[in-house]
């Protein structure tokens, strides 16, 4: 029996606990054509892995930032994650979209104020400053709970994807 590799691919993490895979990152996983359509090669070339042993499957090469090119390692260092869990992102396009480090993304990472993080100042038309008052405050609130909210599902296991987001967000998706 042939298996998928993009199914397994979107379901390795689930098993060995790290970010959900996504099929757009080929060098995280890639099928030897060589081999039996039952054995994974991982990207940096490490032993076969048997497909059907997957307590043994870990991802080495996790979600790679669209702008540097870096290892997004942590949740809280993602900014598709957190855009997801602030509602900025739908679940149903989280599998596609692209990743990067919050601080990659300035724009997005400026409004999050909390004594761990170190702040992110931009200047030009997104500067922050340069915002109407209020909705900076809003920002500001909006995105630091979604960034503590990463902060502790980082430190939690077993919760479901669809109870990432923050509870406002979660309501606004039950609705839909």
């Amino acid at each position: 029996m042939s298996t998928d590799i993009s199914v397994i691919r979107v379901y390795l993490c689930f098993i060995c606990g790290s970010f959900i895979c996504r099929p757009k990152l080929q060098s995280m996983l890639r099928k030897n054509p060589r081999e039996s359509s039952d054995t994974l090669v991982s990207a940096s070339h490490s032993p076969k892995v048997p497909v059907n042993n997957f307590n043994q499957v870990r991802c080495e090469t996790g979600y790679l930032c669209d702008v540097c090119s870096g290892d997004v390692e942590n949740i809280w260092d993602s900014d598709l994650y957190l855009r997801y869990v602030i509602g900025q992102v739908d679940p149903e396009t989280l599998h596609t979209t692209r990743e990067r480090h919050i601080r990659c993304n300035p724009t997005l990472a400026q409004f999050i104020v909390d004594p761990d993080f170190e702040p992110v100042t931009i200047d030009g038309p997104f500067d922050k400053r340069q915002l109407d008052v209020s909705y900076v405050r809003e920002q500001e609130r909006l995105i630091t709970r979604g960034w503590r909210r990463l902060k502790e599902l980082a430190h939690q296991e077993g919760i479901s994807l669809l109870d990432y987001p923050l509870p406002e967000v979660r309501r606004l998706l039950e609705q839909k």
